[in-house]
Parts: C-alpha cells; structure tokens; sequence
C-alpha cells in the first residue's frame, strides 16, 4: 500500500482509498480496467449525482472534492501530462 500526502491511499493497482474531507471516513474507489479517461468521465458524473457518505452525511454534489476524487486519480494514473505543444 502506499498512502499520499493528501489522504489517498493506493491499496492495489485498480483500488485507492481516500478519506471524506468533511467527516474522515474511508472510502475505498475501485476504478477496474477504467481508463484515465474513463475515470474522468465518471467522476463528473459521480460529483453532481446526490448520495450518501458511509459517514452519514448526504451531499448533492460535490465528491470531487470531498472525496479528494482528483487526488485518487492521480495516485491511480499519475500527474496528468500537458497535451499541448508548447510554440
């Protein structure tokens, strides 16, 4: 395993757990054969859809950033490269 500074912990090549900013409970997000863009996509819908925190708090949008969704991503994927030709 291998924890991050930020609160997310890389627990297996598909799975990371990171902590609820607003409560500290653990939350484990498995992203299977999920590609980076893949897991971009579904965390943007996962931000705005309402649902319930396992530290029972209920939340209509923003995950993202509660559950340090952006961080997870990195510690799956790593830092995300500038796609852009530098002129």
């Amino acid at each position: 395993m291998v924890q991050t500074e930020c609160g997310v912990e890389l627990v297996s090549p598909t799975r990371v757990h990171v902590k609820c900013r607003k409560c500290g409970e653990t939350i484990p997000i498995e992203f299977g054969e999920m590609t980076r863009d893949q897991a971009e996509h579904a965390i943007s819908l996962m931000d705005s859809t309402p649902r319930e925190c396992p530290g029972y708090h209920v939340e209509l949008s923003g995950w993202r950033h509660f559950w340090r969704l952006d961080e997870a991503l990195e510690a799956m994927y790593g830092t995300k490269e500038n796609t852009h030709a530098v002129s």
